[in-house]
């Protein structure tokens, strides 16, 4: 039943108040032993303390975004998914966070940046869904500006300028002006 119930979720990842949630379970100790048996029966596994997930095959962003919080996946990680860049960064997850953190789980490496809160908070040019909050690549873009001034970006062809142009006014003045000079040309 409780296994079940997990499946049915949607999730891959969970952490004790998801799974307190999902059972409707309000008594730690007992909530505590059923993760335990099922943890012992191999339904789940455990990625750290408190953090659980549902088989091996698990998504990895909804890691990302359950390891740290307030977080969402950006930078690198959606710049290379669109082709933005062409660089390859093996087995590393990029996100954007209110703190500096590296964090090592298994062969994946998740980094995390510090952004100004007043960023980090805004849902411009960010895709939320049950499980993970991810940065369209108009936002990636911006972050990166924001975090490595004038980086280079090897094809822009499918950036909507737009777009760009709307979220960087949330960044500084610098990303604003790199953003215009990006979309002039």
């Amino acid at each position: 039943m409780y296994y079940k119930k997990l499946v049915q979720s949607g999730k891959t990842i969970f952490d004790m108040n998801d799974l307190a949630q999902i059972w409707r379970i309000k008594d730690g100790n007992h909530l505590k032993v059923i993760v335990n048996r099922l943890f012992k029966r191999g339904d789940i596994q455990r990625i750290q303390r408190g953090v659980y997930a549902l088989g091996e095959d698990f998504d990895q962003w909804e890691l990302a975004n359950k390891l740290k919080n307030p977080s969402y996946v950006s930078l690198a990680t959606v710049l290379r998914k669109h082709n933005i860049i062409f660089q390859e960064q093996g087995s590393t997850i990029t996100c954007v966070s209110n703190n500096t953190l590296n964090k090592k789980i298994g062969d994946l490496t998740f980094r995390y940046y510090k952004i100004k809160d007043e960023i980090l908070v805004d849902h411009k040019g960010l895709v939320l869904s049950e499980t993970t909050t991810v940065a369209t690549p108009e936002r990636a873009v911006c972050d990166q500006l924001y975090l490595f001034p004038n980086f280079y970006f090897d094809d822009l062809s499918k950036v909507d300028f737009d777009k760009l142009k709307d979220i960087s006014a949330i960044y500084n003045k610098r990303v604003v002006r790199e953003v215009e000079k990006i979309t002039k040309n």
